[in-house]
């Protein structure tokens, strides 16, 4: 097996709106912040991380000891603020103004509260991203993107890794993390099969970001369904010396790699719902 440094990025995605009226979103939220804090007490080298500064908030006004116990995380860099926006939109169809409002407000948020700059902008779960995002990015201080969606059979990429070029020439690192249709969660109690899988699927790489975790239905309960002493070495999922970290590490690390990505100037990444087609823009 070729070396490589596995990043697990625990995380737990939430729809504070989905199938569910707001009062259940939030009651899933307290729930899954309590054992993510308990998860950081207890685990030695456990990183949690967690976007959507209107899941912080609501923990602010309702929970207000949770609340300090995580900021008290965040300070000892066991808890990791990622994205730094209001919410997870729908990227595809919203006017520029709309996505600087949601980084605006999240981003003010996250500093006043938690003393934090986020760098990595993350959107694990829309269906598409447009390539009018990059410049809006750029220009709020953000130097990379994670997202999940579009999957390669839709929209094909040269790598996880790129440059996305915006329409006025800015540039974000970019990463798509999602394999063989899998994205940022990880079956109750089988998260260690997922990063076996791929660890698996990626021979030749020599970094690799792993997101796992359990969110919206399945809760975030129980007890850490990946073994962090394991991480270190000793299980064969972990043989590629895989580590607890916040999303921003991987971006980091590829972008001290010495080989600039491949860049995609003239792109959406775009997956139509229902015909399941990818989209390219048309010219440059």
């Amino acid at each position: 097996m070729t070396a490589k440094k596995v990043f697990l990025v625990c995380n737990a995605h939430l729809d504070p709106v989905w199938l569910w009226q707001w009062q259940e979103g939030l009651a899933e939220t307290i729930s899954t912040f309590r054992t993510a804090a308990r998860f950081c007490e207890e685990f030695d080298g456990f990183v949690f991380n967690h976007n959507e500064s209107l899941l912080y908030e609501w923990i602010e006004k309702h929970d207000p000891p949770l609340f300090r116990k995580i900021q008290k995380l965040v300070r000892q860099k066991r808890w990791n603020i990622m994205g730094g926006w209001y919410l997870q939109p729908d990227c595809n169809m919203p006017a520029g103004e709309s996505f600087v409002r949601q980084i605006l407000a999240g981003k003010t948020y996250f500093k006043e509260k938690f003393g934090v700059e986020v760098k990595t902008a993350i959107n694990f779960d829309p269906f598409g991203h447009s390539r009018g995002l990059v410049q809006i990015m750029a220009r709020a201080g953000y130097d990379s993107y994670l997202c999940g969606r579009p999957y390669q059979r839709d929209c094909e990429l040269p790598a996880k890794d790129f440059v996305w070029v915006g329409f006025d020439g800015s540039e974000i690192l970019a990463h798509r993390f999602s394999f063989n249709h899998e994205l940022y969660n990880s079956p109750l109690g089988r998260a260690t099969e997922k990063i076996e899988r791929w660890i698996d699927g990626h021979e030749g790489a020599t970094n690799l970001l792993i997101p796992w975790g359990v969110g919206l239905t399945q809760g975030f309960a129980g007890h850490c369904p990946v073994d962090p002493a394991a991480a270190g070495g000793g299980h064969p999922a972990f043989d590629a010396a895989g580590v607890f970290s916040g999303v921003e590490t991987e971006c980091a690390t590829s972008a001290a790699g010495g080989q600039k990505p491949q860049s995609l100037g003239n792109r959406l990444l775009f997956l139509d719902g229902a015909a399941e087609e990818a989209v390219s823009a048309v010219g440059e």
